[in-house]
C-alpha cells in the first residue's frame, strides 16, 4: 500500500509540475479528508491554474493529452473560472 501511495503521489506531482509550467500560476487545493472505502476512487490531485485567456485552449489541450497518456485514471477538469483562488485578501477594508 505504501508503494501505491507513493506512486500516486509521484504521478500527482508530475501532473501538477507539467501543468503549472504552462500556466501563470498554480495552487494545490486540499482534497477530501475521508479515507477511501473499498473499491472507491482516490483523489490524487485537486488544483487550480491561472491561465491567460489567449493560452486557455492550449492549456485545455495539454490537460487532455495528459489524461489520454494516463487513461487508467479518471480526469475531471472545468473552467474557465474567475481567478478567486489567486486573490489576496490580506488587506483590511
Amino acid at each position: 500500500e505504501a508503494t501505491t501511495d507513493q506512486a500516486l503521489s509521484d504521478l500527482a506531482q508530475t501532473g501538477y509540475d507539467h501543468l503549472v509550467g504552462r500556466a501563470v500560476a498554480g495552487q494545490v487545493s486540499p482534497g477530501t479528508d475521508a479515507p477511501p472505502s473499498s473499491g472507491a476512487e482516490t483523489e490524487i490531485l485537486r488544483a487550480a491554474f491561472l491561465v491567460s485567456r489567449r493560452s486557455a485552449a492550449d492549456f485545455v489541450a495539454e490537460i487532455q493529452r495528459f489524461c489520454e497518456d494516463h487513461e487508467d485514471l479518471r480526469c475531471e477538469y472545468s473552467g474557465p473560472w474567475a481567478p478567486y483562488s489567486f486573490a489576496d485578501i490580506s488587506e483590511e477594508i
